[in-house]
């Protein structure tokens, strides 16, 4: 089992409908199953698990004021490292049985190279690699804050066509009690001495019947050596992974803003780590700022989770504030970097104008799926903050901008220039399907920043925020 610290951190196993990529940004039907939560993301292929370990360092001083920019500007280095964990020798065109976790929610995907959306994504209970060598099986079961992996040797299989080889692992060594630490620059797995067993016997004793086992290693790869066994009956081989954990920060994950709807769930939005699949193995990778998409989690009252919507594209994108209506329906508002994020719906804006952030607000049903989504700003850095809705429907957005000429989405507008050509507040009020009803900037002569918005019964708009300028 591989475990790490934090009790909410339980590992997630969801299948690829579509929704995995890699650093360049290609499609990888090649990965079967990924993991959504965990201290390590794990990848699963035919030709085994793929494990991609994440350290997050400062940037130094030189390279954010490079790299600074309004909004969601980098604050870190994001190193990846992926070891393999290869079965070798492994049978060709391997065949997956995943068995649904029915009772556990699902994911929706909207991101840039999927705009339309992978939705209904439910996680696993098990993954069985069935007959990865002739009559053995590989099975794969989430547990806790890791996983457990069990060969089940079918009478007519040989444990011994049983190899296990770490690709980029820099050591594997004996540990304490039969155990082996395989060490990568980035982390440790610790396979504890194998436990091995096979069931009763008709008309036997109740209790499993243990199996002398150890490990034997060979380089880089592990095989198991076994004492003497009833070959007529099937044979449970469990590696017993006991942790995996970095050296180093655990990721960065930050949720922004929660609202609670008028059934008692809560929704949730933000932004997160979304970890590409790296290239190769045993080689680091390097990502400022870390690729984050945001998100909207929702749970129940009772506080299961439902589902969990990722929202964007090749860069960094972030959801800043969260509004749920009388039906249900969520929207965001937030900022982004990435030119593909997916739009949908009669769009107010389509592009992205130059390399700085733009605010977008995005709208989905109450089961996560996208219903209308948008850019919202100028050629300037923009940052959507705060969100709020009316018993119509609308939806009221604010942030600030410095948005200085005529890109600005302005219609109706209170104030139709930015005074201080630095940083002005923007307000805008668009429809339940996402058509902008009125916009206008707000602010003097020196700078401005938006707290959060709200609209009264009478359907008048307030917004608070920050001033420095006495006009």
């Amino acid at each position: 089992m591989a475990k790490g610290d934090q009790h909410d951190n339980n590992v997630i196993l969801v299948p690829n409908r579509g929704q995995v990529i890699d650093m360049d940004g290609k499609l990888r039907p090649d990965i079967a199953v990924v993991s959504e939560n965990g201290p390590v993301r794990l990848f699963f292929s035919p030709g085994g698990i793929s494990y991609v370990y994440a350290q997050h360092d400062p940037l130094k001083d030189n390279e954010r004021a490079q790299l600074a920019r309004d909004g969601i500007a980098p604050a870190f280095k994001q190193r990846l490292y992926r070891m393999d964990l290869e079965i070798v020798g492994a049978n060709k065109g391997l065949h997956f049985e995943l068995a649904e976790d029915a009772g556990a929610g699902y994911f929706n995907y909207y991101l840039g190279h999927c705009p339309e959306g992978v939705t209904g994504v439910r996680p696993l209970r098990e993954l069985r690699y069935r007959n990865v060598y002739e009559r053995i099986d590989l099975v794969v079961r989430p547990q806790g804050d890791g996983i457990k992996y069990d060969f089940i040797v079918h009478p007519g299989g040989d444990p011994d066509d049983i190899m296990l080889r770490y690709r980029g692992a820099t050591s594997l060594t004996p540990g304490l009690m039969g155990s082996v630490m395989v060490d990568n620059p980035l982390g440790r797995l610790e396979e504890s001495a194998p436990y091995v067993y096979q069931e009763p016997a008709p008309l036997a004793s109740l209790a499993q019947q243990p199996v002398a086992a150890s490990f034997r290693i060979e380089g880089a790869t592990l095989r198991f050596e076994l004492g003497d066994y009833d070959r007529s009956r099937s044979l449970i081989i469990d590696p017993g992974v006991v942790w995996a954990s970095y050296y180093g920060a655990q990721g960065h994950d930050s949720g922004r803003d929660i609202k609670v709807d008028n059934n008692g769930d809560l929704l949730i939005t933000g932004e997160t780590g979304s970890m590409l699949f790296p290239v190769q193995p045993g080689q680091f990778q390097d990502v400022i700022g870390g690729k984050r998409d945001a998100f909207v989690l929702k749970f129940d009252k009772n506080r299961e989770r439902v589902w969990t919507t990722f929202f964007g594209g090749s860069e960094n994108d972030a959801g800043n504030g969260i509004h749920v209506d009388r039906t249900r329906a969520v929207s965001i508002v937030g900022s982004t970097f990435s030119k593909n994020m997916p739009l949908k719906g009669n769009s107010i804006q389509t592009t992205i104008l130059n390399l700085d952030p733009v605010a977008f607000v995005a709208k989905f049903n109450r089961d996560g799926s996208l219903l209308w989504s948008t850019f919202f700003g100028g050629g300037e850095p923009d940052v959507g903050v705060a969100i709020a809705g009316d018993a119509r429907g609308n939806i009221a957005i604010t942030g600030h901008t410095r948005e200085q000429g005529a890109n600005f989405p302005l219609q109706g507008a209170w104030q139709t220039e930015n005074k201080n050509r630095k940083q002005s507040i923007f307000i805008a009020l668009l429809t339940s399907s996402g058509q902008l009803l009125w916009s206008t900037y707000f602010g003097g002569s020196e700078n401005e920043i938006a707290s959060a918005i709200a609209i009264d019964k009478a359907g008048d708009v307030i917004v608070t925020g920050t001033s420095i300028s006495e006009d």
